[in-house]
């Protein structure tokens, strides 16, 4: 059993290079599944033996997302559509996108055609009623 040390160590490693740990996933068999914040239900993509990345975006934002986006929108999702447009998102399995906005409600369907993952979801925020018609 590893001592909670080594298991800080692991975790540290793979905050600092999380594409180390999609790879060492990737090798191990386990799909691996983006998860946009804040609402994506990382545990459950745990618990169903995956392994969850959470899909923060970051850094420079180069442009190509004003093409999608109105300059108003979060840095957040600039980044995430600029990543999933330059193909660092390729390697992903799926991704999942809750629905906390109207840029994230609209991520989905702007960039299914973009990139190579083709297996993104939007997730509600809340769970909605469902009622049955005849």
């Amino acid at each position: 059993m590893a001592t909670i040390e080594e298991i800080f160590a692991q975790l540290e490693e793979a905050a600092r290079n999380p594409l180390a740990a999609v790879t060492q996933a990737k090798e191990e068999g386990k799909k691996v599944v983006g998860c946009v914040p804040y609402f994506a239900p990382m545990e459950l993509v745990h618990a169903a033996g995956m392994h969850p990345v959470e899909l923060w975006g970051g850094g420079k934002i180069t442009g190509t997302g004003s093409s999608y986006y109105p300059a108003f929108y979060c840095s957040v999702l600039f980044t995430l559509i600029e990543r999933a447009l330059d193909g660092t998102y390729d390697d992903l399995d799926a991704v999942i996108v809750p629905t906390t906005c109207d840029g994230l409600r609209n991520l989905v369907p702007t960039r299914i055609s973009s990139t190579s993952c083709s297996r993104w979801c939007a997730t509600p925020p809340r769970p909605t009623a469902i009622s049955a018609t005849s």
